[in-house]
């Protein structure tokens, strides 16, 4: 993540981009109140208020992809109409990227698998997650690849898979690069 400032060091207020669902720019958002709370170990949450009459307000829904420039991709999560009494505006909150796995099921029969193998992929964890996802594994700790859990999991979503389950039974955590797409 890349802060900016101004002439008087003041953080710059990051430019927002509607994206398609591929993550190409649409156009920029021109946004007020923008909020973004980053987390380690957790979504990291935005809120912000778009106004009827500004850039962006009819293509903000739930799903619709942004781009936060210098802090990645974000899903809108909710976006809800509201009346100050003079304007039209919507509140939104979107969640970073990662979100996005936690609508995809993953199953793994009992057994027990390695975190991840690099020339064995399809037998590990991550590399399953890898290729049935568009999701890139980035680095692993050489102290975690070659371990090996016994899991079970049925159609369970691919990230609380990670964030709980998995995390705990490597004793490890998780960062998303949503730049990216990788999965570190």
């Amino acid at each position: 993540m890349n802060f900016k400032y101004d002439s008087l060091d003041y953080i710059k207020q990051p430019t927002l981009v509607h994206c398609t669902q591929s993550r190409k720019g649409k156009g920029i958002l021109d946004v007020d109140s923008l909020i973004i709370n980053l987390k380690f170990c957790e979504t990291s949450e935005m809120s912000f208020n778009i106004y009827q009459d500004h850039q962006g307000y009819e293509s903000i829904k739930k799903g619709t992809v942004i781009k936060s420039d210098g802090f990645g991709y974000w899903s809108v999560d909710e976006a809800e109409t509201d009346n100050d009494g003079i304007y039209e505006f919507k509140t939104v909150k979107a969640y970073s990227y990662e979100v996005v796995l936690g609508g995809i099921n993953i199953t793994f029969k009992e057994d027990s698998y390695y975190l991840y193998n690099e020339l064995n992929a399809d037998k590990s964890i991550l590399g399953l997650i890898e290729n049935n996802t568009n999701w890139k594994i980035g680095h692993v700790d050489i102290t975690l690849a070659n371990k090996k859990r016994t899991l079970e999991f049925e159609n369970t979503p691919i990230y609380d898979a990670l964030m709980k389950d998995i995390s705990e039974a490597f004793k490890c955590y998780f960062v998303f690069n949503t730049d990216t797409m990788t999965i570190n």
